[in-house]
């Protein structure tokens, strides 16, 4: 599982005596520690390909585009083994979950069979006991992309294994193969503001904290995020996406800050 974090504060004039209260953004992706599948079309096909990292560079990101379609790098169905066919994740502790990250399979122009991309899939979601969390039908996603694609679901807390079930391929269920490049999962990121309020936001959603606010008016405001790399170990920050975080801020000079 990889980690991340950082934290926003607000500024205000030096006449006035403020406090300083924070965003905190824990995780950029979480990985599973292990997975099953209940096909695999031969050794270099198994669905640890899809956990591992294998077809994407070093710490890599959403953005980074999965390479194509060789044995070691993706997982894929035995012949005929396409619809009903799942893979099961796993991870060690429980996880606090809001999305799922997947990278498409890459068979196009490279299979002589291609178009195996799943299109329409389920979500099992389960705690350590295997009791049922959440049941996520008829998910949807494109066929033909590199990079990842977030599908957001409801905040699901204490999760250790997610089953993906295979419902649609690209071509109408007719290629005799399926399977998947890549995936990882969407932490919700905590957020503490104001007055102690704090909330989660998963992907897809947005939330505001509010500054707290000490000595006499007027306030003028700037919001700072925690950056070891900047002067003093905080960046002030502008409107608009803030990709170290994958967040997007709005307000960063008034007393609310969107996150």
């Amino acid at each position: 599982m990889s980690l991340m974090t950082h934290a926003a504060r607000w500024l205000a004039p030096a006449s006035c005596f403020c406090s300083v209260f924070g965003a905190t953004a824990s995780g950029q992706m979480i990985r599973p520690d292990s997975a099953t599948a209940t096909t695999a079309f031969s050794s270099g096909y198994v669905i640890t390909n899809a956990i591992n990292g294998s077809g994407l560079p070093a710490n890599f990101t959403l953005q980074s585009e999965h390479a194509n379609y060789v044995s070691g790098n993706h997982w894929t169905t035995a012949t005929g083994r396409t619809v009903g066919e799942s893979a099961t994740f796993n991870f060690n502790t429980a996880q606090t979950l809001g999305g799922f990250y997947m990278w498409q399979h890459r068979s196009n122009n490279i299979a002589n069979n291609p178009f195996y991309a799943v299109v329409r899939f389920d979500l099992v979601l389960r705690d350590g006991s295997g009791a049922l969390l959440a049941n996520l039908t008829n998910l949807t996603a494109l066929p033909n992309i590199a990079t990842a694609q977030t599908i957001p679901f409801p905040i699901t807390t204490n999760v250790r294994s997610v089953q993906f079930i295979v419902r649609e391929t690209q071509n109408g269920n007719s290629s005799p193969y399926t399977g998947l490049a890549e995936v990882a999962f969407a932490p919700c990121i905590a957020v503490q503001g104001g007055a102690d309020a704090s909330t989660s936001v998963c992907p897809g959603g947005s939330t505001t904290i509010a500054a707290g606010e000490f000595g006499s008016a007027p306030f003028t405001y700037q919001w700072q995020i925690e950056n070891a790399n900047a002067p003093g170990g905080w960046e002030t920050l502008s409107d608009g996406p803030y990709p170290a975080a994958r967040l997007t801020f709005t307000g960063t000079t008034q007393a609310s800050l969107g996150v």
